[in-house]
């Protein structure tokens, strides 16, 4: 089998993709037109967040809720608890918020030790309303001891009554905290009686209303392990699990991406620690251009310029300031004066082993500095590529999209596969981003490691060019008068050439992952890992495998090596 370096010498040829409006509305200039003739041969690799239904929709292991829909499942929940233990709401609540809204579980609880659990949370069975009373006489309030009328004081069921000014207080004190206690009790010192959302609802200020609900409400996601809040900033969504404790990427309604087990962006295919280790690269090496400046420069304005010869004393040519190369002080300011010369005080018996481990740790730094850049400066221009994609998506999903929907004639809906490509080029710049982060920590040895990623990544630039490429074509499409008649063959090529780049980034991230090490190693993986999630063509299937077979040398797809005859699936995009 060819080489890496070798095989690839030959496969990054462009499409010739048509630009003219004439030329995109003729079927016959496009090259990728069979997109119905092949989806009945090709199953498509099921993505790391998603598994596909038999009905062909996405079925992904989380689900993204709103605040409305978080507070509709409160409600549903509370009310099957009424309705199994026959308790009031407020009972119901607390009993929800214990148990971290788990509703399997409370009944048993309850009613294998249903009287401990009442103790234990100060569930009194007897309610009492001072209120409600039939004494007409005024009632002295437990906190300030005034005497009020009995509408004006209220208590919980343990029977302490307090007025409503001193129950607004106590509400205000417990609620000053961002993250105020859900399970208040009564303010008796000696007593434990729960004291219910309902009585909040009834005697706080609005704002401590508003409060209590509001830290009700991320009760039901920050009491689950298996939920998280969107991490963007100014998103009010919520993921939970359905399927398994963590994922690597999970994408929220506003389209934001991230890892759920530490909340940053999502950074296949380089595990969380890769990402906190280049986070502190980043402050490290700015750090250390820092210092070579200063090495290398006026320490008084960093500007850096050639100091040659064999004088000491130097002069910044952008400061003036005066300075010795070797020590870097003052010159004018350490020193003495003798006769009508001044003398710098730098020791001489220091200057050359100063000088020397200067230098060294100047060239150390150099270096560690060189191999940083490199890869610093393909994974921000990564990055502002991504932010370019990002800023697509946040336009469709305000409105573009509706726009060119209602201009095309056409619903938002059967535009759904528009969205779907931006969303597919975000990913792949994300994962091609923290590719660069992978390189960066491969040891030096590992040569082969890094020809193979080197060589997966080309091929991967050019998966995402096509499909920059064909999603340009059909915006040229739908901002015509008119949509024309070829309008399905376009939106089967985006809907293919998105299927490609899934399938190839996520081969890639797998590939990078595992830590594959070179081109045969990752045929062998391949081939098994095809036969394991059953990606098999009834074309395929049939052709003879005889010598006079032609070799169908790249997938024209994603330009990936194939390694068969004709016929064949890539080995990358399953195509």
């Amino acid at each position: 089998m060819a080489s890496p370096e070798n095989t690839n010498n030959n496969i990054l040829e462009e499409e010739n993709e048509p630009q003219d409006v004439e030329m995109l509305c003729d079927s016959s200039s496009s090259s990728d037109t069979d997109y119905d003739g092949i989806t009945d041969a090709d199953v498509m690799l099921s993505d790391l967040e998603e598994t596909e239904n038999k009905d062909g929709t996405i079925k992904k292991p989380y689900e993204v809720l709103s605040q409305a829909e978080i507070h509709e499942r409160q409600e549903v929940a509370i009310a099957s608890i009424c309705d199994i233990l026959s308790i009031p709401r407020a009972e119901a609540a607390i009993l929800l918020l214990y148990y971290s809204w788990n509703v399997g579980i409370i009944p048993d609880k309850w009613f294998s030790d249903g009287q401990k659990i009442r103790d234990k949370l100060g569930l009194i069975d007897v309610s009492f309303d001072g209120a409600g009373s039939s004494n007409t006489k005024d009632l002295t309030c437990g906190i300030c001891l005034g005497k009020f009328p009995p509408e004006l004081v209220a208590g919980p069921a343990c029977g302490h009554l307090f007025c409503n000014t001193c129950w607004a207080g106590y509400f205000e004190k417990s609620l000053k905290d961002p993250a105020p206690p859900l399970l208040l009790r009564c303010p008796d010192t000696s007593c434990g009686a729960a004291v219910g959302q309902d009585m909040i609802n009834m005697l706080a200020s609005k704002d401590d209303k508003e409060k209590y609900a509001h830290a009700f409400m991320k009760s039901y996601i920050d009491y689950n392990l298996k939920a998280n809040w969107c991490p963007r900033l100014g998103c009010k969504h919520a993921l939970i699990l359905l399927i398994g404790d963590n994922l690597p990427k999970v994408t929220c309604k506003c389209t934001h991406t991230f890892c759920w087990k530490c909340s940053k962006e999502a950074h296949q295919p380089i595990a969380c620690s890769t990402y906190c280790n280049w986070t502190m690269e980043c402050v490290v090496q700015s750090e250390n251009f820092k210092s070579i400046t200063n090495m290398n420069g006026c320490p008084s304005c960093w500007y850096s310029f050639e100091m040659s010869g064999s004088h000491k004393r130097m002069q910044c040519p952008s400061c003036e300031y005066h300075f010795c190369k070797l020590c870097r002080a003052s010159w004018l300011g350490n020193g003495s004066w003798n006769g009508d010369e001044f003398k710098h005080t730098c020791s001489k018996g220091k200057e050359k082993v100063e000088n020397d481990d200067r230098e060294e740790k100047a060239r150390i730094a150099q270096d560690s500095l060189k191999k940083y850049s490199n890869s610093y400066n393909h994974w921000m221009a990564t990055e502002m590529h991504l932010e370019a994609a990002r800023q697509e998506l946040y336009k469709l999903k305000n409105g573009q999209l509706k726009a060119i929907a209602e201009k095309a004639g056409l619903t938002e809906a059967e535009l759904s596969f528009y969205t779907d490509a931006w969303m597919q080029i975000a990913d792949c710049k994300r994962v091609i981003k923290w590719t660069h982060v992978a390189e960066y920590y491969i040891p030096p040895f590992e040569t082969n490691r890094r020809n193979l990623i080197q060589f997966i990544m080309r091929h991967a630039e050019f998966v995402v060019v096509q499909l920059y490429q064909v999603e340009a074509q059909l915006t040229t499409v739908l901002n015509m008068e008119k949509l024309p008649p070829q309008f399905s063959e376009f939106r089967d090529r985006l809907c293919l050439k998105t299927g490609v780049a899934r399938n190839y980034f996520d081969n890639m991230v797998w590939i990078i992952e595992n830590r594959i090490k070179d081109l045969k190693t990752l045929r062998d993986v391949m081939g098994i890992k095809s036969l394991e999630q059953g990606i098999i063509t009834t074309t395929a299937a049939s052709i003879e495998e005889t010598p006079e077979q032609p070799v169908n040398k790249n997938c024209e797809h994603c330009q990936f090596p194939k390694n068969g005859p004709v016929g064949f699936l890539c080995d990358m995009c399953y195509h």
